[in-house]
């Protein structure tokens, strides 16, 4: 995940989702975790596993809902 910033900032990965949470208040707690020493390593090991078993499990529900979110941009 890629996120470029108004300012053309760009962020990717965990440092993406600690930047996003930063800019929605209900995130505030991944936020202030982002910040304590050490969190960042451990998001970004975090982030990598996700990232690598994201399209291990091909629902075709999801599929269809991806179809449709396409569709409708």
């Amino acid at each position: 995940m890629k996120v470029v910033t108004g300012t053309g900032q760009e962020f990717g990965g965990a440092e993406a989702v600690a930047y996003l949470a930063r800019q929605l208040w209900w995130a505030w707690p991944l936020s202030a975790l982002s910040r304590l020493p050490g969190m960042m390593r451990l998001l970004r090991w975090g982030y990598r596993l996700v990232a690598a078993r994201r399209h291990c499990r091909r629902d075709p529900r999801l599929q269809t809902l991806t179809r449709r979110w396409n569709d409708s941009i």
